[in-house]
């Protein structure tokens, strides 16, 4: 009986969500999966009753309307019974050894709370995993690497599931309570290789410009609104904001200066100032970002994106 469940919150995945599902019915048809449909418009709904045929242990969801990101994450992960829970997005894929490895891992670093797996393609892959192949995370310096979800195997006790006071989307939740978790036990371990699954690359925030500028204002307020509670001091707060800034909102500040007016993203900066205001580099962006004519700013960004490409 595995350890870990399978956490899938879907929202019109009807494109992609047969391949995830067939990998799971191939790699492992016993493991528990849990999928919570945010009221999908499509045929979601029709492809998964025709999986839970397949997989025994599937159990599926589908709430009324689209609550938002944030509930539906916490409706799939409130209805786990193992110790361990895996939220995948049903765009992303998993190998064939993925449960096994994880189960190994748990084990090896005797019941951690969580798991982090870098996705880093300048990283080796490693083939066998040791327990001196982890480190404890360091949340000041790291904080950046447990935003994507498919990346984190999440312990279940005292993950606080409480779905009632999310009225709207919270801005990820599970960067939220994975932080406080972290900080709090301090049994968080982190790996510089992504060996358990394939994750997601060609986001729906890229298809729109507008939804391009909504990535980089849920980008902001998802690291920083909220969180800065989970802090001993204010020191390691803003060590986090820097690191946050660096790896995680700048990429999109610049994604967003190359496909939209560079207005409409001042507009989201400034919006989000107060948010920002501790960040030195985040002023001196926002300062370049102002006095560089906006034809130059997008030259210089496509530039730099082709030398790495």
């Amino acid at each position: 009986m595995s350890i870990v469940t399978i956490c899938i919150p879907v929202f019109n995945e009807a494109e992609k969500l047969p391949k995830l599902l067939k990998q799971i019915h191939v790699y492992c048809k016993n493991n528990d999966v849990i999928i919570s449909d945010n009221g999908s418009k499509d045929k979601t709904n029709l492809i998964i009753k025709n999986y839970k045929k397949k997989l025994s242990k599937l159990r599926y969801y589908r709430l009324k309307k689209n609550f938002g990101f944030d509930h539906n994450y916490l409706n799939c992960v409130k209805q786990v019974k193992t110790k361990y829970f895996w939220v995948m997005g049903g765009d992303d894929q998993i190998y064939s050894d993925s449960i096994l490895k994880i189960e190994k891992i748990i084990n090896l670093l005797d019941g951690p709370d969580g798991i982090t797996f870098v996705d880093n393609k300048n990283q080796r892959i490693i083939k066998t995993v040791k327990k001196n192949s982890f480190r404890k995370i360091d949340i000041y310096n790291e904080g950046n690497n447990v935003g994507k979800i498919s990346l984190n195997v999440i312990k279940k006790n005292n993950f606080i599931t409480n779905t009632n006071y999310l009225r709207s989307n919270f801005g990820y939740i599970q960067v939220y309570y994975i932080l406080k978790k972290i900080i709090k036990n301090k049994n968080w371990f982190i790996l510089d290789t992504n060996t358990i699954s394939r994750t997601n690359y060609h986001s729906q925030h890229y298809k729109k410009p507008k939804n391009c500028l909504r990535r980089l204002d849920m980008e902001i307020k998802g690291y920083y609104l909220k969180i800065k509670n989970n802090f001993t001091s204010s020191k390691n707060f803003k060590k986090y904001k820097k690191i946050i800034f660096k790896k995680n909102i700048r990429p999109w500040i610049f994604e967003n200066l190359r496909v939209n007016k560079k207005i409409n993203v001042l507009m989201v900066l400034r919006k989000n100032k107060y948010l920002l205001n501790e960040v030195f580099d985040f002023w001196i962006l926002s300062v370049l970002i102002e006095i560089i004519p906006e034809f130059f700013l997008k030259k210089i960004i496509n530039i730099k994106r082709s030398l790495i490409n």
